[in-house]
């Protein structure tokens, strides 16, 4: 069978797909590593401080029973076999500490390799914010030396601006021209934005290429009893156009139209929302109109229809 090769660190915190793990006697935490190669876990340890007495013990009972103290006073030829070589043993060990010497340590000392890996990204696409922690070992994060975005594949570098938060936090601040750049070559409605950033290190430079995702939504359209309620989940603005019919009941299955608002365009800011009043409306119900373009959507453009209750 094949021999195991591994280490028993401790386990100190566990992400979607990585395991970051620690020696007890060691100053920071190892690189993270997959959860596959976590193949065993300790469930019981046999401390220093019972091992070793129990082998003195051992070793007191069995000079005891076989009377090896006898070696040191009766002839070799009446000495039994296993006190001659207990005795052998004795005297080299008595001869090794007293003409060698042997330095002693706890355990060797630790040399530590500077090394930077990516814990996690969170990104937080409304606020155009993109937060990136890295686990640190032997060396710190001194400031930023460059920071771009590209938002499609071909398309020039946007500068933007990066700050470090502690020792092994960025925070960068996407330019809001990028989303909409990203948006406007888009083919689908998931794009992928290239964050490029080097960092400045207290022993050089190190430069990575993180791709950012961003997913495109429509919006999110609501009509209650007296309000029209519009929202839009996307990291850039969104103009749609409203427009109301105002109607009262005429007979069991007739309405009439006697008023009418709009068409009013508004502009819906990234993680906004526009909400359009009805309360005042004197009338049994109001047809609601609301378009906007959509590049996703079949024609390019969506436009949905209800009705709400002012009346309740």
């Amino acid at each position: 069978s094949r021999p195991l090769v591994g280490s028993i660190h401790r386990v100190v915190e566990i992400l979607p797909d990585r395991v970051v793990t620690k020696g007890d006697a060691n100053p920071r935490p190892d690189p993270p590593v997959p959860r596959e190669a976590v193949k065993y876990k300790v469930v019981g340890v046999v401390p220093r401080w019972v091992w070793i007495p129990l082998a003195i013990a051992a070793m007191f009972f069995y000079i005891v029973r076989t009377k090896a103290w006898r070696m040191l006073y009766e002839p070799p030829g009446e000495l039994g076999l296993a006190s001659l070589v207990l005795g052998a043993l004795l005297l080299a060990g008595i001869a090794v500490e007293t003409t060698v010497e042997v330095p002693f340590t706890s355990r060797p000392p630790e040399i530590v390799t500077p090394s930077v890996d990516l814990a996690r990204i969170q990104q937080d696409n409304i606020n155009r914010q993109v937060y990136l922690i890295y686990n640190l070992q032997g060396t710190e994060i001194t400031g930023v030396q460059g920071c771009s975005v590209v938002p499609y594949p071909g398309s020039a570098p946007i500068y933007c601006g990066a700050t470090v938060i502690g020792n092994e936090t960025v925070r960068v601040s996407i330019p809001a021209s990028v989303y909409q750049e990203s948006y406007n070559a888009a083919t689908s409605r998931v794009s992928v934005i290239r964050l490029h950033l080097t960092l400045r290190l207290r022993q050089g430079f190190i430069h990575g290429v993180y791709p950012l995702t961003v997913y495109w939504r429509p919006l999110q359209v609501t009509l209650e009893d007296s309000c029209v309620c519009i929202g839009n989940p996307n990291p850039i603005p969104f103009n749609a156009t409203v427009l109301v019919y105002y109607q009262n009941k005429t007979s069991i299955q007739g309405y009439s139209i006697v008023g009418r608002l709009g068409p009013l365009n508004v502009s819906i800011d990234p993680g906004g929302s526009y909400n359009l009043s009805l309360a005042s409306v004197n009338a049994d119900r109001a047809y609601v109109i609301v378009r906007y373009e959509f590049r996703f959507s079949r024609n390019g453009w969506v436009e949905l229809a209800g009705y709400a209750y002012p009346r309740g």
